[in-house]
């Protein structure tokens, strides 16, 4: 009589590892890496400190051209009711009333 490991332990094993691996593969940051502060050298740390204010303001610069465009492209709500599109299954015609 033959356990749970038993002729099965490698097929086991290499699914435990699979499901493991699959696993941590979401794992991490997302997006692209950044670049760590430099601990050594005051021209490579303002030169770092010259960098992040670049990259910062160009976040700013496509984040304001961003809601720029959202404010742009926004429609207008209908505010008749014969501006309303039909309902599924009513007329399209407006009445009088």
């Amino acid at each position: 009589m033959t356990g749970i490991i038993g002729r099965g332990g490698r097929t086991a094993r290499a699914l435990v590892a699979a499901a493991t691996a699959a696993a941590l593969t979401g794992c991490g940051k997302q997006g692209p890496l950044e670049q760590p502060a430099p601990l050594f050298g005051a021209r490579a740390k303002a030169e770092y400190r010259e960098q992040q204010a670049v990259r910062s303001q160009q976040a700013q610069d496509r984040a304001a051209a961003r809601n720029a465009a959202a404010q742009g492209n926004r429609t207008p709500r209908p505010t008749s009711p014969t501006t309303r599109p039909a309902r599924r299954g009513t007329c399209a015609i407006p009445t009088s009333s």
